[in-house]
C-alpha cells in the first residue's frame, strides 16, 4: 500500500521553539561528552527550502484528542524526568537533532507506533514504524542527518561516551500532557552500515486498564479475579515476544489493593510504574541473577511478587516453591501456549509435583489487529472455509474483510485487542502433571480445561465482526 510521506512544509506543525540553554558551568562539565557534528551534517538539518524527514503527514488519519498541534509543547525528558534543553547558542547541531527526534516521536505518536525503527541502509536511513503489530517503512532520511538524530538520542538517554559502541540500552520520556506520559526503551547496536536504533513504546497510563478491556471474556476475567485474590499460586501469563503478556500481567498486579498486601516488582527496566509497588533498585540487576532478586523480593516479606520473566529452571523453582509455602506470584514466560509451558517447566528439570501445586492459573495470548471501521467491507466466505475453521455451524453475523483507507495508513486496520487462552490448574490437571504423562495424554488434559482456546478466542473475534479470518489465521499459533 501508499504509506504516506514526509510532509511538505505548509503542512508541519509550528517547530519547536529553542528552550533555554544550561548554564556555561554546566556546560563545560559535559564538554567532553559532546560528539562532534561534522558542518555538512547541520547544514542538511538546518535547510529551510526542504521539509523535515522525521516529521510525517498522516494526511486524514485522526490524531488522538491528547497529542499537541504545537511540537514545542511535547516534552522530552531524560531517565531522572528532567527536560531536556537544547543548547542552541552552544551546540547548536545538538539543537537540531533533537528537533528532528521530537518530531520523529511526535509523527509516530500520531500513528500510535508501538516501535520506532531508525536503520542504515546502503545509500540512506530508513524509517519504519511498528504499527497493530506490524512494521512499515514511512521513508529514508540522509545518512549524516540520521546519525546525528542517533547520536542525540544517545545523549537524550544519558548514556556515557565510549570509544567502541558495539551495543547500549537506555530510556527516556516524551510527555504530552500529566496525564499522557510514554516510557520509551531505546536499544542502539553498530552494523557495518552505521549506528541502528530501535525505540520500543511503552504507555504508562495500561497499567490501570482493567482486565476485561484487555480482551478477556467475562469467564476468564473470574477466574484470574479470584486467583489474584488468592494468598498462594503462580499465575502465569505467556506468549511470544510482542504478545501483550507483559502489559497483562502488571495489569494483574494494578488491580491488588496496597493496604492489607504488599507488592514486590523483580523488574530490571521498570517500564510499568505501580504507586504502590516495592522495585528492586535497576543496580542490583548488575550483579545478581533473577533468580537471586526473587528471593530477595521474596525475603522482604511480600505479599505478592511480580517477575517478568521466568526462563531458567533455577528462577522457576524458586517462584514455585514460594508459591508452594504460601506467596503469590505473577510471572511472565516465553511459551506458544499453556501445554507448552508446562511442559517447558518439566523440561528444565522442575520436579512435576512443584509444577502440579505451585501453578494456579496459567494464561497464553496473542494480540490481533481490529478492523478499521471506516473502510471494513462485508463480504460471504467460501462455506468450506468456514467448515475447515469450525465456523460453519455457529451463530454469527457479517463477515468483513480489510480494504484500507487514510485513516488506518491503508492497512485495513486500526488497533488491537488481545486472545487469550485460560486454563485453571484444579486438581484433575495436577493429578495428570504428577503422573508424568505423554505429550499426547498432557495436551488433551490441558484442552479439557481450558475456557477456551486460543484458536476459539480469535474465532470469536472473527464472528463479532471484530477482525477478519485471515488476520485470525496470522496470529494463531501452527499446530
Amino acid at each position: 500500500p501508499d504509506f504516506p510521506v514526509a510532509a511538505q512544509p505548509e503542512s508541519r506543525p509550528t517547530p519547536p521553539a529553542a528552550t533555554q540553554a544550561p548554564s556555561k558551568e554546566k556546560k563545560e562539565s559535559k564538554g567532553s561528552d559532546l560528539m562532534s557534528f561534522d558542518e555538512a551534517s547541520v547544514a542538511v538539518m538546518d535547510s529551510d527550502a526542504e521539509p523535515s524527514p522525521f516529521l510525517i503527514d498522516f494526511g486524514t488519519r485522526p490524531k488522538p484528542a491528547w497529542l499537541v498541534e504545537n511540537l514545542d509543547e511535547l516534552t522530552l525528558l531524560n531517565p531522572n524526568g528532567e527536560p531536556v534543553l537544547l543548547p542552541v547558542e552552544i551546540d547548536p547541531q545538538l539543537g537540531v537533532a533533537v528537533d528532528g527526534l521530537r518530531e520523529l516521536i511526535w509523527s509516530s505518536l500520531w500513528a500510535d507506533a508501538s516501535a520506532i525503527h531508525i536503520e542504515p541502509q546502503q545509500k540512506a536511513y530508513q524509517l519504519r514504524f511498528r504499527v497493530d503489530g506490524v512494521l512499515h517503512t514511512f521513508g529514508e532520511v540522509p545518512i549524516r542527518e540520521a546519525r546525528c538524530v542517533v547520536e542525540a538520542l544517545r545523549r537524550l538517554c544519558e548514556l556515557e561516551p565510549r570509544p567502541e559502541r558495539l551495543a547500549e540500552s537506555g530510556r527516556f520520556v516524551a510527555e504530552t500532557s500529566p496525564e499522557h506520559v510514554f516510557t520509551y526503551r531505546a536499544h542502539f547496536v553498530s552494523t557495518g552500515l552505521g549506528p541502528r536504533a530501535v525505540l520500543r513504546r511503552i504507555e504508562r497510563s495500561l497499567v490501570t486498564r482493567q482486565l476485561e478491556t484487555l480482551g478477556l471474556d467475562l469467564g476468564s476475567v473470574a477466574l484470574l479475579s479470584k486467583a489474584i485474590e488468592q494468598e498462594r499460586g503462580v499465575v502465569l501469563f505467556c506468549g511470544p515476544s510482542g504478545s501483550g503478556k507483559s502489559t497483562s500481567v502488571f495489569c494483574a498486579a494494578g488491580t491488588i489493593d496496597p493496604e492489607g498486601r504488599t507488592l514486590g516488582v523483580v523488574e530490571a527496566t521498570r517500564e510499568y510504574p505501580i504507586a504502590s509497588a516495592v522495585y528492586l533498585s535497576t543496580e542490583l540487576f548488575a550483579s545478581k541473577g533473577l533468580a537471586e532478586l526473587l528471593g530477595e523480593a521474596i525475603q522482604q516479606d511480600s505479599d505478592v511478587v511480580v517477575v517478568d520473566s521466568i526462563a531458567d529452571h533455577q528462577t522457576a523453582t524458586v517462584a514455585l516453591e514460594a508459591a508452594v509455602n504460601g506467596q503469590l506470584i505473577l510471572a511472565t514466560m516465553d511459551a506458544p501456549d499453556v501445554y507448552s509451558a508446562i511442559t517447558r517447566l518439566i523440561g528444565w528439570g522442575v520436579e512435576p509435583y512443584l509444577v502440579a501445586t505451585g501453578l494456579s492459573i496459567v494464561t497464553s495470548q496473542r494480540l490481533i489487529r481490529t478492523l478499521c471501521p471506516a473502510c471494513r467491507r462485508q463480504y460471504e466466505p467460501d462455506p468450506a472455509v468456514l467448515e475447515k475453521r469450525g465456523l460453519a455451524s455457529l451463530p454469527h453475523g457479517a463477515f468483513y474483510d480489510a480494504v484500507g483507507c487514510p485513516k488506518c495508513l491503508r492497512t485495513g486496520f486500526q488497533g488491537q485487542t488481545g486472545i487469550f487462552e485460560v486454563v485453571q490448574i484444579n486438581q484433575a490437571l495436577r493429578d495428570v502433571i504428577i503422573g508424568r504423562p505423554g505429550p499426547v495424554e498432557l495436551r488433551r488434559a490441558v484442552t479439557a480445561q481450558t475456557n477456551q482456546t486460543l484458536q476459539e478466542s480469535a474465532y470469536k473475534q472473527v464472528i463479532d465482526g471484530t477482525t477478519t479470518l485471515p488476520e485470525a489465521d496470522r496470529v494463531l499459533p501452527s499446530d
